[in-house]
């Protein structure tokens, strides 16, 4: 087949986890399929090959300058975004006989959409995470992670913009902050529209299409649940883990591990509050160590605050964890620091909403505990801290399960069977003239 990729962003242009999937779906699909990336030039080579994934960047007003990691979110949701989409990907399946087209963000689904109008050309979206059920996601951290309201401008308007506002935004920027958001729901609106009406939708677990689902957002003609392609497992050697030790200052005790924004909808401060009362309560020293950037309110010294990191470091980082924490409060889709920790063969402690519970298994590869709860993530921590043996068991288990239950070969046989199934029945309606 000849597939046609669109993404927003794409590496070295990697603002989160989702473009590092990306890139290994990407680069899964050529070894037997001639795959192209659309994708705004951000600064780099107009069209290049890397792994066999043919990569074409459309030209972008917007740079991003080094230290920089996304553009400005009126870009994204402007017409002009989307009419270089739009020309973009009609282009690519013109020159290259595309047989289908898959979209992999939403900002960029209303531009593909209009480019093929008029093809033969089946549309599949991805769904990534809750952003098409609420912007801010306030609703979704306050009360039932499927809050049947969400949808609803007004609800939107009244409830979860204030509260964003409140705890996301200086009071200095919160006018130009809600013009912002208010255009980001208008283009929303044009996404859902959008969504009803592709061939198919591919949700990267079933718990965040259930979100959806009990949200009361249609999708479209087909959907299917296809895990994402988990990273090859990583080896370092023990001179280079020393030398990123050293590097970020920690010490031998115990490290547990948060990779991720610290925000609220991530659980951060959650995780902050539970070391508190895990270093209050256990014998010797323990480190809490947090990659990503936002706020977070640090109890003591025994919390660490490292910033945003190279991407090699965070994963020489895995391999210095005793265990990996996921306290989303919002129902994560499918994390991609999950999969990371596993390959690295090291247990998880996750919350029990959206995707997570299908890459834990608790009790065998780690442990789930409650949303938004300090307590009971104090004590799974505590239970992984007081028993090594349980940590080094949980961690081969995690590594087996990368390696057997989210296999690269697995997802890439669904997604085969999926793309077929939409261009055959595509084909049929256009003999029919439906």
């Amino acid at each position: 087949m000849k597939i046609g990729l669109v993404n927003e962003y794409f590496p070295p242009f990697a603002p989160g986890g989702a473009e590092w999937s990306n890139l290994a779906l990407a680069k899964a699909l050529a070894k037997r399929h001639d795959v192209f990336v659309i994708t705004p030039n951000y600064g780099a080579a107009a069209s290049e090959t890397v792994d066999g994934v043919h990569i074409r960047r459309f030209p972008s007003p917007i740079k991003l300058k080094a230290g920089q990691l996304t553009v400005p979110l009126r870009y994204l949701t402007g017409v002009g975004f989307g009419q270089r989409v739009g020309r973009a990907v009609r282009e690519t399946a013109v020159s290259h006989q595309l047989d289908i087209l898959h979209v992999q963000n939403k900002y960029s689904l209303p531009g593909a959409w209009w480019g093929s109008r008029g093809m033969d050309l089946p549309i599949v979206q991805s769904i990534r995470d809750t952003s098409m059920v609420c912007p801010t996601g306030q609703c979704l951290i306050e009360y039932d992670p499927t809050h049947s309201q969400c949808t609803q401008f007004s609800y939107w308007w009244r409830s979860c913009l204030p509260l964003y506002l409140q705890r996301y935004i200086r009071p200095q920027n919160r006018k130009r902050a809600q013009f912002s958001l208010l255009r980001q729901q208008l283009h929303l609106r044009w996404q859902r529209a959008i969504l009803r009406r592709v061939d198919g939708v591919v949700g990267v677990s079933n718990g965040i299409l259930t979100v959806y689902h009990n949200s009361g957002i249609k999708t479209g003609r087909r959907t299917a649940a296809i895990y994402n392609i988990p990273p090859e497992p990583t080896q370092f050697s023990a001179e280079k883990l020393t030398q990123i030790r050293k590097k970020y200052t920690l010490s031998q005790a115990p490290l547990v591990l948060y990779v991720g924004k610290l925000s609220p909808g991530k659980g951060s401060q959650v995780l902050a509050d539970a070391a508190k009362q895990v270093a209050d309560s256990v014998t010797g020293n323990v480190q809490f160590v947090f990659i990503g950037q936002g706020d977070v309110q640090s109890p003591g010294p025994f919390v660490r605050l490292l910033g945003r990191l190279p991407h090699d470091d965070v994963q020489a980082l895995y391999h210095l964890a005793d265990m990996v924490v996921i306290p989303s409060s919002t129902p994560e889709a499918f994390s991609r620091v999950g999969l990371e920790a596993m390959a690295a063969g090291k247990p998880l402690i996750g919350t029990q909403v959206g995707g997570t519970p299908e890459q834990i298994e608790n009790g065998r590869n780690g442990l789930l505990v409650p949303r938004k709860d300090p307590g009971a993530l104090a004590q799974a921590i505590r239970t992984l801290l007081q028993n090594p043996a349980l940590r080094m068991q949980m961690g081969a288990a995690g590594l087996e399960r990368v390696k057997t239950t989210f296999s690269p070969a697995k997802s890439i046989s669904a997604l085969e069977t999926f793309y077929q199934q939409l261009i055959q029945e595509k084909a049929g309606e256009y003999v029919t003239g439906q």
